[in-house]
């Protein structure tokens, strides 16, 4: 092969190698955008959220605040200082929303266990009923690898309990794997730790 005719058949494959990554690039910063709307539906409307920053890759989310909904004995079902979701970007024009990882920075979440019905409800607003409704009607739905928490703040509300009991677990950190919202189908592993201030604990 001539030398010139080499040079540019190398100069061909390098362009096209170049338009192929700057095509998957734009793609994945494209469907990433598309999942700002997922997100913010899941927050619902009368959430607070300082900042919503898309990346290629990620979606940062800094001073969010999802209030509790009517009949819950605190104002604000969570409030963090910075949420960041990073989506399997392959699958992100799927009918459901695959998350690689989700990390919950200092943050304040509520958790109620209602005097009927049993159970432990988190973020009703995005995991509740109503939610599951929607996303049977559309098939969008989303499956969560890992949440980590970090130096979070759990409160646990028991309304079974005289006297509505509280609960404050500080300094929490760990993982929550597996999820499937909104209707928490399926089993999740939950490795997580914190300080329960007080001399019996």
């Amino acid at each position: 092969m001539e030398r010139g005719k080499a040079v540019r058949w190398l100069l061909w494959v390098l362009g096209v190698i170049a338009f192929l990554a700057i095509a998957a690039t734009l793609a994945m910063h494209f469907a990433t955008r598309s999942l700002k709307e997922d997100v913010i539906a899941a927050l619902g409307p009368e959430s607070e959220v300082a900042d919503l920053s898309i990346g290629f890759t990620s979606i940062v989310i800094t001073d969010i605040r999802v209030p509790a909904p009517k009949g819950w004995p605190t104002k604000t079902a969570l409030r963090a200082d910075r949420v960041t979701l990073v989506p399997d970007l392959r699958q992100l024009l799927s009918r459901r929303v695959y998350v690689n990882h989700v990390t919950i920075e200092n943050a304040y979440i509520a958790a109620l266990r209602p005097r009927e019905g049993g159970g432990l409800k988190v973020l009703p607003s995005m995991l509740g009923e109503h939610k599951k409704g929607k996303a049977d009607a559309t098939g969008r739905t989303a499956e969560i690898k890992t949440v980590e928490l970090s130096d979070c703040v759990i409160e646990v509300f028991d309304l079974t309990a005289t006297g509505r009991q509280k609960m404050r677990v500080d300094a929490v950190q760990g993982t929550i794997e597996d999820l499937k919202v909104p209707g928490l189908e399926g089993q999740s592993k939950v490795d997580l730790k914190g300080v329960i201030k007080g001399k019996n604990h």
